[in-house]
């Protein structure tokens, strides 16, 4: 059974990856999706710790990575597509490499954003960050 990992973060660009994973249906190979969202670490000066506990801010990036996940979830079990979900936090670009090498991944398929008139030669700073952490195979879907 393939297993790709679909990072999604509630984009409409990660929308369209899952909806491309979701068309694997069509060619009979069974399949398994793992859909992550990465919550990257706060890059501040200031300590969030006097205003929140590292328990409190934890709580509340894993609730937004639920709801970023929320959508997703939806679409792969109207299309009946067997999944499993995770938060990790992290820096984004290495946490999607990492784990997809953790779970036995097959692919990485994920969305990109275009950047202007150049959208076909440049794609977001992560998506090109994964294609070179990885040995597997990356689709970026746009």
């Amino acid at each position: 059974m393939l297993n790709i990992l679909v990072p999604v973060d509630g984009s409409e660009n990660a929308r369209r990856a899952l909806e491309h994973v979701i068309g694997l249906k069509e060619s009979g190979q069974p399949f398994f999706v793992r859909l992550l969202n990465v919550q990257s670490p706060l890059q501040s000066k200031v300590s969030l710790n006097a205003i929140a506990s590292q328990a409190t801010l934890d709580a509340y990036f894993r609730e937004m990575g639920e709801e970023a996940l929320a959508a997703s979830l939806a679409l792969l079990h109207r299309a009946q597509v067997p999944c499993e979900h995770a938060v990790e936090f992290g820096p984004p670009a290495k946490t999607i490499a990492d784990y997809a090498q953790k779970h036995g991944c097959h692919r990485i398929v994920m969305g990109t954003r275009g950047m202007g008139v150049v959208s076909n030669l440049v794609v977001g700073s992560i998506a090109y960050q994964v294609v070179h952490l990885t040995q597997l195979p990356v689709t970026l879907v746009q």
